[in-house]
C-alpha cells in the first residue's frame, strides 16, 4: 500500500461517501482541519443529495502545493473512505485503479418506498470493488464504534483506521486534539475513543 508523504509537488485525491446522519461531513472537516494544521495546502468540496437522513453525502478533499480545483475527476481519487458499502459502491468510477478504499460493511438499508430493488450482499460489494481498485480495507466500524459507547461514531472509527494505517503523513496527537476541539459538545470523549478504536483496529489490519 502505498503512503502519501506530503510535499515535493505530490498531489492526493481523498474522496469520501456516506449516508445522512453517517457523519461525512464532520469525517471531512476534521481530516481536513488536521491536514491544514499540518501544513498542507487543499481545497474541498461536500454534496449532499438531500437534506434528509440517508440521502447519498460526499466529500473530496484535494490535498496538493497546486491544487486549484475543487472536484475530484472520475477515475483520479487516490484514497477512498466509504461509511456505507453500497454508496461506497455506487461512487466507483470515482477511484483510482490503484485507490485504497476504506470501506465500512455495515450496511444501512434503504426503505421499500425508496428502492424495491434487494440490497447485494456485502460480499458482492467488497468483491466487485476489489476488482476495481487497488486494495480494499474493509471492517464493520458500527460495530467497533457500539463496542466503545455509540455506532453513530463509526465516522470516527473509520478515521481511526485511514490515519492508523500510515497512508497520511499525520501526527496521531494532532488528529486527536482537532477531534476534541471540533466534535460536537458533549460527545468528545465518545469520538476520541472511537478514532482509538480505529487505531487499535489498524494495528491488527496493518501490522
Amino acid at each position: 500500500m502505498h503512503s502519501f508523504r506530503f510535499g515535493g509537488g505530490l498531489m492526493v485525491n481523498i474522496f469520501v461517501v456516506g449516508l445522512g446522519g453517517q457523519g461525512t461531513i464532520m469525517f471531512s472537516k476534521i481530516l481536513s482541519t488536521a491536514l491544514l494544521e499540518a501544513g498542507c495546502n487543499l481545497i474541498t468540496k461536500e454534496t449532499t443529495g438531500s437534506t434528509h437522513r440517508d440521502a447519498p453525502v460526499t466529500s473530496e478533499i484535494r490535498v496538493g502545493p497546486n491544487v486549484r480545483s475543487p472536484g475530484i475527476m472520475d477515475g483520479e481519487a487516490d484514497v477512498v473512505v466509504g461509511l456505507e458499502p453500497m454508496e461506497c459502491l455506487r461512487f466507483a468510477r470515482k477511484y483510482s485503479p490503484s485507490a485504497t478504499v476504506f470501506v465500512n460493511t455495515h450496511p444501512v438499508y434503504p426503505p421499500f418506498t425508496i428502492s424495491r430493488r434487494p440490497y447485494p450482499e456485502v460480499g458482492e460489494i467488497l468483491g466487485v470493488l476489489k476488482e476495481l481498485t487497488g486494495r480494499v480495507v474493509a471492517l464493520d466500524a458500527t460495530k467497533l464504534a457500539e463496542d466503545v459507547g455509540g455506532g453513530s461514531a463509526a465516522n470516527m472509527v473509520m478515521l481511526g483506521v485511514l490515519v492508523g494505517s500510515g497512508i497520511l503523513d499525520l501526527d496521531l496527537g494532532r488528529v486527536e486534539e482537532v477531534i476534541s476541539r471540533l466534535a460536537p459538545r458533549g460527545a468528545e470523549k465518545l469520538n476520541v475513543d472511537a478514532f482509538r478504536a480505529g487505531l487499535r483496529e489498524a494495528e491488527k489490519i496493518f501490522r
